[in-house]
Formats: structure tokens, C-alpha cells, sequence
């Protein structure tokens, strides 16, 4: 649990439109076009600038790829609201809030049974192979089929030719048998 803390962690994302500016003087006039009714992506369009979606992103991920103040902005803003401009090292954004994905953490009781059912497919795993690499190398080293099938308790049985979907070759109807 402790290990993948971030998986069981709380989350709060926002998918996001923005478009930047130049200047804070040109951000903030297209942000009172905004104000006033019209689309971020039509401001732009009029302006010969095109708008980005970005997906769904962590504070800490848009404050990283931006500036924490865009960051800011786009979480402390509604669904659907645009955001007062903030800038960034390449410009004033203007951030518009398309949806919102939150979870929230997850206690190791809630966990606790995809946790054990994790660790023990993963322990399968790791045996399974591991007989497989000891029987390779039992085998490489010379041992017989016979040998290895009697150490692990099974035996050794011979069938008729097969075909692949299991029928007895040049016998109609009758099929190898199971187990």
C-alpha cells in the first residue's frame, strides 16, 4: 500500500482549453470578450490564433509544463468558467475549465482485497517460472522426461498421434484423453 501510494492517493484533474497571448493588455481583452458571450475559440479565431485542449492534467503537472500561477488559476476555476489571465514564461493564458475528474483516496481497507489478489498472482507468476527455468535446466543438463515428470509426481503417458483440435489421428470421433 505504502509503495503505491500515488495509485490510493486523492486526485484532482482538469481537462482544459486555453489560448495564450502576448501580452496581459491582449489577454485581458479576450477575456472581456469572454465575459461578454463570446466563445474562447471565436476570440481567437477573430485574433488569427488557434486555442489547445489539453487532457486531463494534475495541478502539479500543468504548474510543471506552465507556471504554477496557470496552474492556480485553472484549479481554483469552475467547469466551463475561463479563468483570469496568468502567465507563464511564453505568454498570458487564458484557461478554460472543460471538465473536472476527482477520486477520492482510497484507505487500505478499501484496497486491501485488489492488493492480496495483486500480490498473489504476482507470487504465481514468480513460481511458475521458476519451476519452468528448473525444469529447462534439469533437462539442458540431461536429465530424462521420465526423470522429471517422477520428481514432480506426474507420469509420463504416450497417446496416439493427435490432431490439433485433439481427435486421434485416422480415428473418427474418438478424441485424446483428459487428464
Amino acid at each position: 500500500y505504502r509503495k503505491d501510494a500515488p495509485l490510493y492517493a486523492a486526485q484532482d484533474r482538469r481537462k482544459v482549453t486555453q489560448l495564450i497571448l502576448p501580452t496581459e493588455a491582449a489577454a485581458k481583452a479576450v477575456a472581456t470578450e469572454v465575459a461578454g458571450g463570446k466563445t474562447l475559440e471565436a476570440a481567437a479565431r477573430e485574433k488569427g490564433l488557434s486555442t489547445a485542449g489539453l487532457e486531463f492534467m494534475s495541478r502539479e503537472e500543468l504548474g510543471s509544463q506552465f507556471s504554477p500561477a496557470v496552474a492556480a488559476a485553472a484549479f481554483s476555476t469552475a467547469k466551463g468558467q475561463v479563468a483570469a489571465p496568468r502567465k507563464s514564461p511564453i505568454g498570458w493564458h487564458l484557461v478554460r475549465v472543460d471538465d473536472v475528474m476527482t477520486k477520492p483516496a482510497q484507505s487500505l481497507a478499501e484496497v486491501r482485497a485488489a492488493i492480496v489478489e495483486a500480490l498473489a498472482a504476482e507470487k504465481k507468476r514468480a513460481a511458475l517460472t521458476d519451476l519452468l527455468a528448473s525444469l529447462e535446466t534439469r533437462l539442458n543438463g540431461g536429465a530424462s522426461l521420465v526423470d522429471v515428470a517422477r520428481d514432480l509426481g506426474a507420469r509420463v503417458e504416450t497417446t496416439a498421434p493427435l490432431t490439433a483440435d485433439g481427435a486421434i489421428y485416422g480415428k473418427a470421433g474418438e478424441q485424446a484423453p483428459v487428464a
